[in-house]
Order: C-alpha cells, then structure tokens, then sequence
C-alpha cells in the first residue's frame, strides 16, 4: 500500500494481514476501510475526523496529482486524489472536501470510486 503525495513523493505503508482483502466494487462511490489500515493514508492526506468517523480533506488537493496505490502482486489500483477527495463541503464556503471513505472497525473491506 502506498501514497503518491501533490509533491510526487511516495510514502509506503505496512498492512495487516486481516486488512489485506478486499471486495472491488467500481460501482460503489466509496470506499470502505477499517481504520488500522486508512488512518495512516488519511492523516498525511491531511484528513481531519469530525469525531464521527466522517473525513474532510483540503479541497486544493482534489485537482492535485496525488494518489493512494494498492499493490496486488504484480497489479497495481492508483484511486488518484479527484476520486477519493469530492467536490462537496460539510459547510458552505469550506476549504476541506469531504472524503469518500466509510471507516470502520470491522467488517467487509471495498474498495470503491467512481
């Protein structure tokens, strides 16, 4: 697993064994994610948790080339930052988007978006 950062650095990240399969669902807008897996992708996105597991996200970083990569084997998904960070604000006139991840602590893991 990793992240393509705005800069073009990548930063890599270890994943549990039990946060390791996944259901692909190019159907679903979201992704849902357990949070021993996303938190580290998450906090150097520059998410911020509202305290109810819902993310926002600077805006700015919608339009940039940033990306998370899962790696399967010899394939890799890039989920680029315009498909993870939406165009729409919990609160008129914000500079955070939200995210399109459901977090949780458990349960069937889906990678998501559109």
């Amino acid at each position: 697993m990793g992240q393509t950062s705005s800069n073009g650095s990548v930063q890599a990240y270890g994943v549990n064994a039990a946060d390791s399969i996944f259901t692909l669902d190019t159907a679903n807008q979201y992704m849902r994610l357990r949070h021993s897996f996303v938190d580290p992708l998450l906090r150097d996105l520059g998410a911020i948790n509202d305290g109810n597991d819902l993310y926002t996200a600077p805006c700015s970083k919608r339009d940039g080339p940033g990306s998370w990569d899962f790696h399967f084997g010899n394939a890799t998904i890039k989920i680029p930052y315009k498909n993870l960070i939406l165009d729409a604000t919990v609160e008129e006139n914000s500079d955070y988007c939200l995210v399109a991840i459901l977090v949780t602590w458990k349960g069937q893991l889906v990678l998501g978006g559109k």
